[in-house]
């Protein structure tokens, strides 16, 4: 995905939302304009403990970044140019090459990414699969308004799936995969070799809504079927700073109390069930919000798909970034000054707080007396 910078922190929000929303196991993301000496805290602000791969030792605004989820896969680095990145995944069940391309803006610059690629290809028996932006359409009609395409601006790239023996993958969704509210160009492309599709042939792509980025996102189905069961519940810091967290662990803990493990799991599900109401009751509202201009800003970007509906949808469509970026940035204030509050609030109880003698007992527990000054029995 082509996301046109991250530096802003709704972009940065919105990443991650993505990342959670489509349950993304390894995404090639280009043109992040991220500095290097920023990229490990932005990367796991937004995706947490994924691991990374980026290309800054060949170019120093490194615009590739390929990162994944240990949980889910394993990417094994192969080859890394100035203008991709080519390593092996290996996911539950299988393996294939992948490899992550952003093509130079000139056709001069584009000729070192197509001798790279046919390198890197003809090396290749496996599967193997590139999600790219060549900046660059292969055909005549990858191109709806402006000048018309000439041929010595897609002769390169048509030699270079001749060459490699490349395939398109079918894709569903939009035709154009870029556009500035007048200009469509498909310039995002996802490429396969043969041994994929013999393997693979039912897998089709999926080109998305560019969201906060004028590039959609390119995205196909690993194949390793998920569990789709109910949701797992998830704990949050956040809940725990709420003033109210510590009564409603009490009030859950309360009533049975079997003498064995059933106890303890009993009310641990009492306990899960009203911290998901507290969090619900406190925060949903702010997200809901989000959520809603988020849902607006897509539905829009889907009527878009038709380049003659685009040019007249193009302001309404900038005037509904605007919105979800304020949206996300009140949202971001909002759950930090309410963290802040709850901790400020709970810090108070504390300091009030009567200490119970069985506390005093538990507090000191395993310390030696006899080395602790000012410590006595008299509890």
């Amino acid at each position: 995905w082509n996301v046109r910078g991250l530096n802003k922190v709704h972009k940065q929000v919105e990443f991650r939302n993505f990342c959670r929303r489509n349950k993304t196991a390894i995404l090639v993301v280009l043109e992040h304009k991220i500095k290097e000496g920023k990229a490990g805290k932005i990367i796991q602000k937004m995706v947490g403990k994924w691991e990374c791969v980026d290309n800054y030792n060949t170019d120093p605004r490194g615009r590739i970044w390929i990162l994944w989820d240990p949980n889910k896969v394993k990417f094994r680095v192969g080859v890394v140019h100035k203008q991709f990145i080519h390593g092996y995944v290996t996911t539950q069940s299988s393996g294939f090459y992948l490899t992550g391309v952003y093509g130079t803006h000139t056709i001069a610059d584009r000729k070192h990414v197509w001798t790279g690629l046919t390198e890197v290809t003809n090396a290749v028996t496996e599967p193997l699969i590139i999600m790219s932006d060549f900046n660059s359409t292969l055909h005549g009609d990858g191109r709806f308004g402006g000048n018309a395409v000439m041929d010595g601006e897609v002769q390169d790239f048509k030699k270079f799936m001749e060459t490699a023996s490349m395939i398109g993958m079918k894709c569903l969704g939009r035709r154009y995969t870029w556009t500035n509210g007048h200009i469509h160009r498909k310039i995002d492309w996802i490429l396969t070799n043969a041994t994929w599709v013999h393997k693979w042939e039912h897998i089709q792509g999926l080109i998305m809504e560019p969201l906060f980025s004028d590039h959609c996102a390119v995205s196909f189905p690993l194949g390793d079927r998920q569990n789709s069961g109910q949701k797992s519940f998830k704990f949050f810091n956040h809940i725990a700073e709420h003033p109210d967290f510590i009564g409603v662990v009490r009030k859950g803990w309360r009533g049975i109390t079997y003498p064995t493990m059933r106890g303890v799991w009993q009310n641990l599900k009492k306990v899960k069930v009203l911290i998901q109401k507290l969090n619900t009751k406190e925060f949903k509202g702010v997200i809901e919000r989000v959520n809603q201009k988020r849902k607006q800003l897509i539905n829009l970007q889907g009527l878009m798909s038709d380049p003659l509906a685009a040019s007249r949808l193009a302001m309404d469509e900038k005037q509904r970034k605007v919105e979800l970026e304020r949206s996300i940035n009140i949202e971001e204030r909002q759950l930090f000054l309410i963290s802040l509050q709850n901790i400020m609030a709970y810090a108070q109880q504390m300091i009030i707080m009567n200490i119970l003698c069985f506390d005093m007992s538990l507090y000191f527990t395993g310390l030696e007396i006899l080395h602790s000054t000012g410590i006595y029995r008299q509890l």
